[in-house]
């Protein structure tokens, strides 16, 4: 699929890797969902959180952010992403809502909050700014490793494809 295509249109495959993807994601169903927050998990909260959390016998709150591991929060997130790639052109597979591409030229593939590119280098930095509008990108760049498999572009005078190897 998106391997396949950077090879037919020799690009370089692309990668960008969300932080928190899920947390990047506004809660926007129309039913109110609440979180309880058990005292193991007051140290990863930012301090003026946990402060009022300790203070509580049981804390719980409003959920403003899709978390990880809530039945909804996949849908609300590749939702917002594929806002996201709507804005700068790039359409849903009708066939895979984790697959997206702008004319024939341009594809990406999605694994859970991970990102995988065949563009041009121009193209590359505009998908990378607009998604770094909406979330928090921490590795970004060529790919060099997707989910566990290496990749390597090869290009010589003597051949031309991609070395993949899984470790």
């Amino acid at each position: 699929s998106t391997i396949a295509h950077s090879l037919a249109f020799n690009h370089q495959l692309r990668v960008i890797d969300l932080e928190s993807g899920y947390l990047n994601t506004e809660w926007k169903e129309p039913e109110d969902h609440w979180i309880q927050i058990e005292e193991r998990d007051l140290p990863f909260l930012p301090d003026e959180w946990a402060k009022k959390a300790s203070n509580l016998s049981s804390p719980i709150w409003k959920m403003r952010r899709a978390v990880y591991g809530h039945p909804k929060s996949s849908t609300l997130f590749i939702r917002s992403l594929t806002n996201v790639m709507r804005e700068i052109g790039f359409a849903g597979a009708s066939s895979d809502q984790a697959l997206f591409g702008r004319g024939k030229h341009e594809m990406a593939a999605t694994y859970s909050d991970d990102i995988l590119f065949s563009v041009d280098a121009q193209t590359a930095q505009e998908v990378e700014q607009a998604i770094a509008r909406k979330f928090s990108v921490g590795r970004s760049g060529v790919c060099q490793e997707f989910l566990g498999v290496s990749y390597r572009l090869i290009q010589g005078d003597w051949a031309r494809g991609q070395f993949i190897s899984m470790h």
